[in-house]
């Protein structure tokens, strides 16, 4: 069978349920596996094909009550070459800033980051999230389902796993490509359509869903998997086998464990020993290796001798057991880990890109996808960064600097040392950021000079001089290049001067006492007043410090105190005619505002008066009606200070949906690590935000503290710290 649009020949034979796809020199190029239970056959003179073979070749089809069938074959394509499928197979999600985009292979941009997340293209569309809830787009980066579910799934079969979350929790279902509902969603769990039949779970027990949405098979399994070749892995009593499209066992539910059939084997276990059967339940390879994964491109990966290597179809050991783990062959190559890093190797065995990395896997359509210290990146297969491109050809990069936070390209950097305001301009740390876009930094003590290179860019500084060199031209400098504690510290305007990246920068002030602004009111008590404050910044650094400096710090914070108290009446009155001046003086500094709501909030629990208190917030309410970040600052402030932990735990999520930016901001001041963290986990989108505080505060906080860092990261995130 031709498909002449293409130059593709799709090879069937009676009585088989394979599929050869060859192209116009007959070199083949894949094959795919139909449904076992209806092969290709002769009625008569009439060759019947299974419907899913349409499928398969991406094809929308449809099977009306028994009686009408009905197959799309418009070709979809914006470009008026190629058909969606491999446009859409060559389209990949990249993060651009704190925005997921999509690009081709090569790099170039092709759909703006537009959407708050984005799952790889199957079957023409891609699920992409918009302000917290997922749906679909299309190749042109146009929604065509919209945004609306808790979770979206890739397209199986014309069909995708969708979630909804209420009060009782989340229920899974499905809908088809043009977003309408396949029975109900209803479902504790779901997995893809797979010929024309999908598994969920129903109250406690797996049930497999025809292709209208409707339990056609229920027989109590306690697990399942889809079907594969004409038949489910299903378990009943703790043991595995297999059953047919009609529910019967077609193998009997005998091992420990089983895998999936694929290319004609299915992996099995008994005894903790791993083996290979076919359909008929035969042995073809003997239950040997200590572990076994299915078949993929004529290759396995099996365990022996604690090493994973791959084997044939036959048994034999093609690629030596040498690694640590291994993943499925994929277009020709297979993930692989040695000494806990992670790499790729072809079908030789032969390694084409070294393990280096925390984590690799293979992209449909063949692109290399790695994670590094958190970041995910793509390679090409001779290990080569593949970075996004816009139309002209040239890298984009995004710098955002937000108060004393940066990212790159959406990845938050660790900074020893944070930006720093210098002679009017921002200084940012060179170092972390030129790394992380993937230059190369050398250092010259004797001259004072650093160089950062990578191709096609060369960049010249030197301390102390306002001028540098970016591939031989000069660049003027505002500020020039200094030390702050052992960084090397730019304008942040150099960083896109030198290497054209995007500069995003927004001024943060989270909420401190100004000691500076007191002195200038001149109040008669000003001395009291910052005792007072260093005795309690004190009394909360002594309390990390045991019993004994916490003692003495808080008998220092009680005579302070005591001090004020003698003069409460007069302090009170001086203090609200000396900020109402200054508010007359610039009604539109909010930063005022929240210095005065701050010393009536302390005053307020220091005197145990409710009415001060309450006239610290009114305050601070107005504060931020000229600025919220000031607003949200003051909130953080308080709560860290006096609030339970319903209180922290409500003001920290509050700050965190206006803005992650004045949480993080924030806890780069105050070190309450874990209440950020907690409350960025409990958000989708701040989950780099979340992983990121947690492990902050694993490391930094008191052991009670980091103990609880340590098992959110453990059990929400999987990481150990």
């Amino acid at each position: 069978m031709w498909d002449l649009r293409d130059e593709i020949e799709y090879t069937l034979q009676v009585g088989s349920n394979k599929v050869t796809k060859l192209d116009k020199k007959h070199v083949k190029l894949g094959e795919f596996t139909l449904s076992t239970t209806v092969s290709v056959h002769l009625e008569g003179d009439i060759i019947f094909i299974p419907i899913d073979f349409f499928q398969l070749l991406g094809f929308s089809t449809s099977y009306d009550n028994g009686k009408i069938v009905k197959i799309d074959f418009t070709r979809k394509s914006s470009s008026g070459s190629g058909s969606s499928l491999d446009e859409a197979a060559s389209l990949f999600p990249v993060k651009i800033g704190r925005k997921y985009g999509f690009m081709d292979k090569s790099g170039y941009l092709k759909i703006q980051p537009n959407f708050d997340g984005a799952s790889p293209f199957s079957e023409g569309l891609a699920a992409v999230k918009v302000d917290d809830k997922w749906g679909y787009a299309d190749t042109t980066g146009k929604i065509v389902i919209t945004p609306q579910y808790h979770t979206a799934s890739a397209f199986s079969e014309s069909k995708a796993i969708v979630s909804l979350e209420d009060q009782n929790g989340v229920k899974f279902g499905y809908i088809n490509n043009k977003g309408n509902k396949v029975g109900n969603i209803m479902y504790e769990f779901a997995l893809p359509y797979k010929e024309n039949f999908a598994p969920v779970v129903t109250g406690k027990y797996f049930a497999f869903l025809n292709r209208d949405g409707y339990i056609q098979i229920y027989k109590s399994f306690e697990d399942a998997s889809s079907f594969s070749e004409g038949l489910a892995r299903v378990a009943v009593a703790n043991k595995y086998g297999f059953i047919d499209k009609s529910g019967s066992p077609a193998i009997p539910y005998q091992y420990d464990k089983a895998s999936d059939f694929s290319e004609g084997l299915a992996a099995v276990s008994l005894d903790a020993k791993w083996g290979y059967i076919n359909i008929e339940n035969t042995t073809i390879i003997p239950l040997q290796f200590e572990d076994a994964s299915p078949f993929s491109e004529g290759l396995a990966a099996v365990k022996k001798g604690g090493k994973y290597g791959f084997v044939d179809p036959t048994g034999k050991i093609i690629i030596s057991p040498q690694f640590e783990k291994a993943g499925s062959f994929e277009s020709g190559f297979a993930p692989v880990q040695q000494s806990g890093k992670w790499g790729f190797i072809n079908k030789q065995g032969n390694v084409v890109v070294q393990p280096q990395y925390d984590f690799a896997y293979i992209e449909r359509g063949g692109m290399f996808h790695v994670q590094n210290n958190g970041n995910n990146l793509y390679i090409d297969h001779q290990g080569r960064f593949i970075q996004p491109l816009n139309e002209k050809g040239e890298e984009i990069n995004l710098v955002n600097v937000q108060g004393k936070v940066i990212e790159v390209n959406g990845n938050l950097l660790n900074l020893e040392v944070p930006p720093a305001l210098v002679d009017g301009s921002t200084l940012v740390p060179l170092r972390p950021i030129l790394e992380s876009l993937n230059l190369k930094l050398d250092w010259n003590a004797a001259k004072q000079t650093i160089t950062a290179s990578k191709d096609g860019l060369t960049i010249l500084l030197q301390i102390n001089q306002s001028t540098a060199t970016v591939n031989g031209q000069q660049v003027a400098l505002p500020v020039p290049p200094q030390i702050i504690n052992g960084s090397t510290m730019v304008p942040v305007r150099f960083i896109s001067q030198s290497v054209g990246a995007q500069v995003d920068y927004t001024p943060y002030s989270p909420v401190e006492f100004d000691v500076d602004l007191f002195t200038s009111l001149n109040i008669t008590n000003n001395k009291e007043i910052q005792a007072f404050f260093l005795a309690k910044e004190n009394y909360e650094e002594a309390q990390l410090h045991g019993a004994a400096a916490t003692a003495a710090a808080e008998e220092t914070l009680y005579s302070t105190g005591e001090a004020l108290l003698d003069v409460q009446d007069n302090l009170l009155k001086e203090v609200d005619y000396k900020f109402g001046k200054l508010i007359d003086a610039a009604p539109q500094n909010a930063g005022v505002y929240i210095q005065y709501a701050i010393l009536l909030n302390e005053l307020g629990h220091l005197f145990e008066d409710n009415s001060i208190y309450g006239a610290a917030n009114m305050i601070a309410t107005e504060a931020g009606k000229i600025d919220l970040k000031a607003f949200h600052f003051y909130q953080l402030y308080e709560a860290d200070l006096y609030g339970d932990d319903a209180e922290i735990d409500k003001k920290y999520q509050v700050a965190a949906a206006a803005d992650p930016y004045i949480v993080l901001n924030h806890v780069l001041k105050s070190d309450h690590y874990y209440e950020a963290g907690l409350a960025f986990s409990k958000m989708d989108s701040t989950k780099d935000y979340a992983i990121y505080c947690l492990k902050k505060a694993a490391m930094l906080e008191e052991a009670t503290i980091a103990n609880k860092a340590k098992q959110l990261l453990a059990s929400k995130y999987k990481i150990q710290q």
